[in-house]
């Protein structure tokens, strides 16, 4: 398998490495916890002497999963960030798929990493960095002589050192690299290939990347479902109030419709009576005008009555003579009188009648 597909599977560290990383998370991690503070890895990698941000970088990839908490960091995510500190430092790019190519330890301010060099060196070459297919035995033979040094780096056993890398959700595994050391247990002994361990790795891997793909997807699914439901909650509410300010607007509508039509039918019938009044006042001019013709009439014939009864007098004045008798003259002028009387009153009379 070449190196590219090697850098392609997810990242374990090497025996090196994992000593290393252990040396310094145990430097941390004084009361055996399993889990750090992530203020205290910030001060770590302050004094690795790398830009701020790739800092930020660092710890946003590591950190990404979630799995200590807001503040708080595991053992495989530390591992991470120290292997991206080291890459940080030779010049590589940082990315979850660089986490296997080779490169040194990581230098600290502070931190002395020789020892767990000096412990190691008499391992075969890292999986990530070798192209080797050396046989099983050579290999066990390497792990052998590798442990016996391994109890004096004032860190964790082999023991305890594969319990921890072996916990639930942990790509930095040393287990199942070590099949490739083992001898089967009966039968032919027959050495295993590094290539296929290698495989059965990569499908391992494949299998843990995948279900934790899911586990993310799951998460960002219950997410938007959780804020689907609190739209939802508010969009409903909003229509409720919506609905009763429909409600209260009808209503008021219903009552403006009503005092209309009754401002309209009173509006009606004062109509009528404009135009019944406008009847009667019409009525009332005609009568006016027919009073005033006849009361000119009327005092045209008095008029006309007061000339003959000026004729009348001066034709009895004149007729009398000698006799000097005016007995006549008084009684026909009290006659005109009367008549003149009777005649404005009926006049009257037939107008207040026809009225």
């Amino acid at each position: 398998m070449n190196s590219t597909q090697t850098t392609q599977r997810p990242w374990r560290p090497t025996q090196l490495e994992s000593r290393a990383y252990n040396q310094i998370y145990c430097h941390l991690d004084k009361e055996r916890h399993g889990i750090v503070a992530l203020e205290a890895v910030r001060s770590l990698i302050s004094r690795a002497h790398i830009h701020h941000g790739f800092v930020q970088k660092i710890l946003q990839l590591a950190v990404a999963s979630g799995e200590g908490g807001a503040d708080k960091v595991t053992r495989r995510e530390f591992y991470v960030i120290m292997k991206m500190i080291s890459l940080v430092q030779s010049g590589r790019p940082v990315s979850m798929l660089n986490l296997g190519e080779c490169s040194p330890l990581p230098i600290i301010d502070g931190v002395d990493l020789q020892r767990s060099r000096s412990s190691v060196l008499s391992y075969a070459p890292q999986r990530a960095c070798s192209s080797s297919t050396s046989s099983i035995s050579s290999i066990s033979s390497r792990h052998r002589s590798g442990s016996s040094s391994s109890e004096d780096d004032g860190a964790m056993t082999d023991r305890s050192s594969n319990s921890t890398l072996n916990s639930a959700g942990l790509f930095v595994d040393t287990k199942l690299a070590d099949l490739a050391r083992m001898k089967p247990s009966f039968g032919i002994q027959t050495p295993v290939s590094t290539d296929s361990v290698t495989e059965l790795l990569s499908r391992i891997d494949e299998v843990v990347s995948s279900a934790d793909e899911s586990r993310i997807q799951r998460r960002a699914t219950e997410n938007e479902l959780n804020s689907a439901s609190s739209l939802r909650g508010e969009l409903e509410a909003r229509m409720a109030r919506l609905l009763l300010i429909c409600q209260k607007e009808t209503a008021e509508n219903s009552a403006l419709a009503e005092r209309l039509q009754m401002e309209e039918s009173r509006l009606d019938t004062i109509q009528g009576q404009v135009k019944h009044m406008q009847k009667n006042i019409a009525y009332i001019a005609w009568q006016r005008s027919q009073l005033v013709e006849r009361l000119q009439r009327t005092e045209e014939r008095q008029r006309h009555l007061e000339g003959k009864l000026e004729q009348l007098q001066q034709f009895g004045g004149g007729s009398g003579g000698g006799e000097g008798d005016l007995a006549p003259r008084p009684t026909v002028s009290r006659r005109y009188e009367t008549a003149r009387r009777n005649r404005l009153s009926s006049v009257f009379v037939k107008a207040t009648t026809t009225s």
